[in-house]
């Protein structure tokens, strides 16, 4: 039998939770860090969706809830597993308190420092246990081709083995973006403007 796949198996586990996932960016597919790149770019489809350069290249799942037909959640992790990103997009996401995290074994005191998403200043929250390195913040963020010109609030949760690797991925995600699928309307406009011919 063909051997399972990290992704597979994340997917696997997330449903014996409870929670539907899908593969949208296989680990197959995954590339490992060429000497002197500089980020590689990643689209995660969704309404709206997330265009990311990070520090690598990762693979990721859409997590889906019950009725819910646009992804909103993806989680995100590279070949080596050194580190990983969740990325959340809505107002009924929580950040998870001080109070619970502090049960975790080896818990440590969080700490604050400030960064950037999409230009908006940001404070990371940042804290470790005897597994991992952590860090998240909170941010709202307005999306490309929005048709209702709104906000979206975004919830970034950083886990890395490394201060090295936690750094990389914060300082990566400052280049965040939302959008939403150009409508008809402006693809046809974009079609005409291509195909305008300026008379000499």
């Amino acid at each position: 039998m063909p051997r399972e796949t990290p992704d597979e198996a994340v997917k696997r586990v997330l449903a014996q939770h409870g929670v539907s996932a899908r593969i949208v960016r296989p680990w197959s597919a995954v590339n490992d860090p060429a000497p002197g790149e500089k980020g590689v770019r990643i689209l995660l489809a969704g309404s709206p969706g997330v265009e990311l350069v990070l520090d690598r290249d990762y693979w990721a799942l859409a997590l889906t809830k019950p009725g819910e037909q646009s992804p909103r959640s993806w989680a995100l992790n590279p070949k080596d597993e050194q580190s990983a990103l969740n990325v959340a997009v809505g107002e009924d996401f929580r950040v998870r308190p001080e109070e619970q995290l502090a049960t975790h074994p080896g818990f440590t005191k969080i700490t604050s420092h400030p960064g950037t998403v999409d230009g908006e200043a940001v404070t990371w929250r940042s804290w470790s246990d005897e597994y991992h390195l952590y860090s998240d913040c909170t941010v709202r963020l307005a999306a490309k081709n929005d048709p209702l010109a709104r906000t979206h609030r975004v919830i970034l949760m950083v886990t890395a083995n490394t201060e090295a690797r936690r750094k990389a991925l914060e300082e990566s995600l400052a280049a965040l973006q939302l959008s939403f699928p150009p409508s008809p309307a402006d693809h046809q406009q974009g079609q005409k403007k291509a195909m305008t011919v300026i008379p000499s």
